[in-house]
């Protein structure tokens, strides 16, 4: 464990050291878990052929009209989550 390493270093006791890598730790562990829920959904939508709608409408050739239908829908589906 690397708690009592660390200690003299920073000027915290080990308890401190303890408790922010806890703390650091946890907020990893949501991040990755949203991360792991959201791939799970796209992964699931992909699966079934939902995003073929969506890209079998867009028709445009130009790339600033694709970056303000991307971020159109972008900004319509994020309401929906």
């Amino acid at each position: 464990f690397c708690g009592p390493s660390f200690a003299p270093a920073t000027g915290m006791s080990f308890k401190e050291v303890v408790h922010a890598l806890d703390e650091s730790l946890a907020e990893i562990a949501q991040i990755v878990f949203f991360l792991v829920g959201a791939m799970s959904i796209v992964e699931t939508v992909d699966a079934h052929k939902g995003f073929s709608i969506v890209t079998d409408k867009i028709q445009t050739t130009s790339k600033r009209e694709l970056l303000v239908i991307v971020s159109a829908l972008s900004f319509a589906l994020s309401a929906v989550l």
